[in-house]
């Protein structure tokens, strides 16, 4: 009786390796992408805090004087080697009414086309 070689042939062959690290190139393409995006997402996250950070504490700053007169001048403040522009601005309220209405813009000043967050508060 004749004995066939590949009945008992064990291991992997050239052809099952290559198509395993091909799928695995793959893969590693695809999880370096979604981690590039997911980093991405985290500066523009930590950006907006701080933003929002800011501009809060401009305005418990202003509520804290007992008088605000306008326009208050722009303000700029350094964070995490990032430079922001904080700008408050009083739009006018009806007069006797009581409280006025305090405008804060927040934007980075080496992206100044980029997004602002802006926060109204009205306090007497």
């Amino acid at each position: 009786m004749r004995s066939n070689k590949f009945e008992r042939q064990t291991g992997f062959g050239l052809i099952e390796v290559l198509v395993a690290s091909a799928l695995m190139a793959v893969g590693l393409v695809v999880l370096l992408g979604s981690l590039s995006s997911l980093l991405l997402g985290a500066r523009v996250a930590e950006r907006r805090t701080v933003e929002m950070r800011l501009a809060r504490n401009q305005i418990e700053g202003l509520i804290a004087l007992k008088t605000v007169s306008c326009p208050v001048p722009t303000a700029t403040q350094s964070v995490d080697h990032v430079t922001y522009s904080i700008e408050t601005t009083c739009p006018p309220v009806p007069s006797g009414a009581g409280y006025i209405e305090l405008k804060v813009t927040v934007h980075p000043l080496q992206d100044p086309s980029g997004q602002m967050l802006v926060i109204d508060r009205v306090q007497r």
